[in-house]
């Protein structure tokens, strides 16, 4: 049976975003938010996570304990580029998803992390 078979047996399973950098980020219609290949992959609800998209500068002062538990104690020292770098950084209670956007996939980004954000609203007035 091919993809797009499939897809149509199970709307829900239907993309809606797709982010990829080190790891593949897919929102799907069913108002989850799934990651493939990289560390820590998994499949959570969109009221499960918190997902932002910050300034190197402003992750650097900002240390979370999923950051920690993710990286250990050395969390704060960890050495960032400086200028223009951007950060996905998605959490859940029980895991933390960090993925630097380089400059090209700036706007990706910014796309992926507005329909996710856009999925909870929804999800929030239901």
């Amino acid at each position: 049976m091919a993809l797009k078979d499939m897809l149509k047996l199970n709307p829900s399973k239907t993309p809606v975003q797709v982010y990829s950098g080190n790891g593949v980020y897919t929102l799907y219609k069913d108002r989850t938010v799934r990651k493939q290949l990289g560390d820590n992959p998994g499949r959570y609800s969109v009221d499960e996570i918190t997902i932002e998209l910050e300034d190197g500068s402003d992750l650097q002062e900002r240390v979370t304990l999923g950051r920690v538990v993710m990286v250990g104690v050395f969390a704060p020292l960890i050495k960032k580029k400086s200028g223009g770098e951007k950060w996905m950084l998605i959490e859940g209670e029980d895991f933390s998803w960090l993925e630097e956007v380089p400059r090209k996939k700036q706007q990706d980004a910014v796309r992926f992390v507005q329909a996710v954000k856009k999925a909870q609203r929804e999800g929030a007035q239901s």
